[in-house]
């Protein structure tokens, strides 16, 4: 997965995150390359679970700190994604098989549809409401 400047929501904050997750994410994708690819993906994985958990909890105190009025839905949706993440960790650490293509597909949907249809809103709020 590569940054693309599309994703930038105008909060540097946020974004610097956001090119970490992307890197995290690049990271996963080399992973699948290697030979013990379940173990080496768990431990990217875990990588990535805690460093979203940082990010989800930065960007919900800044959601709060300037009022944003969507912040509960961004809170449900971010507190969906860490358990959809966490089950695919106990499936792998249960030895289930899981198609890489399809786990880092589903990383980088959610990742960039989220940025695109949810986050690019909480920058439009920050830039057009909050800041004037």
């Amino acid at each position: 997965m590569e940054w693309k400047e599309k994703y930038c929501v105008g909060i540097k904050q946020i974004d610097d995150q956001h090119k970490l997750l992307v890197d995290m994410i690049t990271k996963l994708q080399e992973s699948a390359a290697k030979e013990d690819v379940n173990s080496e993906m768990r431990k990217v994985l875990k990588e990535m679970v805690e460093y979203t958990k940082f990010h989800f909890a930065d960007e919900e105190k800044f959601m709060n700190k300037i009022g944003y009025p969507e912040r509960g839905r961004q809170r449900s949706l971010h507190d969906k994604f860490i358990r959809e993440v966490i089950k695919i960790l106990q499936n792998l650490k249960m030895g289930k098989e899981l198609s890489n293509n399809e786990l880092i597909s589903f990383l980088i949907n959610w990742l960039v549809n989220h940025i695109i249809k949810e986050d690019m809103r909480i920058g439009t709020y920050y830039n057009h409401e909050y800041k004037r």
